[in-house]
């Protein structure tokens, strides 16, 4: 027997203290308990198979290849797969003028310029981007909703992605 396996028949009768296991208590509590019972039976042991599913599904990027051939239907070549190489960041380092390297400029919001972003050390060393190429035939059968959807489903926080098609 399981843990999740909850009888609340037995639960009420083994609440009530042993001078009050009467049959009309013990009915009273059955009775009480009996919505209960309903939403365990009808909710949590149908809600519990599709978490346990889940949550053998995790951002590994094999694992979640395979879950989003699996998802949308792809069973043989071409495959939805991800490329985790590199996220190109670029390090910034900031120099004295007399040391001669290239000028890093940062520009107002209204001037349209594109943005600097500051990375540490540790970001940018950190692949925390990845590409999710997707054939064609089910990008466009999909739609990027949809397969960003379930990405986001799968991917481990603080990370970054862009969906391709190809």
């Amino acid at each position: 027997m399981s843990i999740y396996n909850l009888d609340y028949s037995i639960f009420a009768n083994e609440f009530l203290p042993p001078d009050k296991r009467g049959t009309v208590q013990n009915a009273w509590q059955k009775a009480l308990l009996t919505p209960e019972q309903t939403l365990h039976n009808d909710v949590f042991l149908t809600y519990r198979p599709e978490v346990i599913a889940r949550s053998k599904h995790n951002g590994q990027k094999v694992i979640m290849e395979a879950v989003l051939n699996e998802t949308f239907n792809i069973v043989s070549l071409p495959f939805i797969y991800i490329d985790n190489t590199g996220d190109d960041v670029n390090a910034i380092t900031f120099f004295n003028n007399t040391e001669g390297y290239p000028a890093v400029t940062f520009y107002n919001s209204n001037e349209s310029q594109p943005g600097v972003f500051l990375f540490n050390t540790t970001e940018a060393n950190t692949n925390n981007e990845f590409k999710v190429y997707v054939p064609a035939a089910t990008y466009n059968a999909q739609g990027v909703a949809k397969i960003a959807a379930e990405v986001d489903r799968l991917r481990p926080y603080s990370t970054n992605y862009t969906i391709i098609s190809y």
